[in-house]
């Protein structure tokens, strides 16, 4: 039976895992992260399965994956949004085919869209679900299409 090691026996490992995927310091945060990483592998560990360490070894590497994963997804989406509205003019509000296409609904869609909300936060303003959400969406950018291609 494998035994679970304490947290603090289990440092050197997290910070071979940091360094392992490159990741950026300071390392305080990612470390405070291992720390619930490590109490979730504790409560769900099978020691029938695998030594402790090498589960916790992976749970910590997926996490740590995910997180480098989300930023990057993030800062890709901040990029896209900044190019779009460093545009003179990305969608000029003059624009007679564009008004004239476009319901309030989807100009209000649109707009928080170029602002940066979230998917779940402009479901959550404009009182839609998420399915809802996703089709207005898809319906948008192939007006859109239409309009600009």
């Amino acid at each position: 039976m494998s035994k679970i090691q304490e947290f603090h026996e289990l440092e050197e490992l997290i910070y071979k895992v940091m360094h392992n995927l490159h990741l950026p310091p300071p390392h305080d945060d990612y470390f405070q992260e291992s720390y619930l990483v490590y109490h979730a592998a504790k409560a769900r560990y099978d020691p029938g399965k695998s030594r402790f360490s090498t589960y916790f070894h992976t749970k910590l590497r997926y996490h740590y994956q995910t997180l480098v994963s989300n930023d990057l997804k993030r800062t890709a989406a901040h990029r896209r949004l900044y190019t779009l509205s460093s545009f003179t003019n990305p969608l000029p509000s003059t624009d007679p085919a564009l008004l004239s296409t476009l319901s309030p609904f989807e100009k209000r869609f649109l707009s928080d869209l170029l602002n940066g909300y979230k998917n779940v936060e402009i479901a959550d303003r404009m009182n839609i679900s998420s399915s809802t959400f996703y089709r207005r969406r898809r319906i948008l950018r192939m007006k859109l299409a239409r309009l600009y291609m």
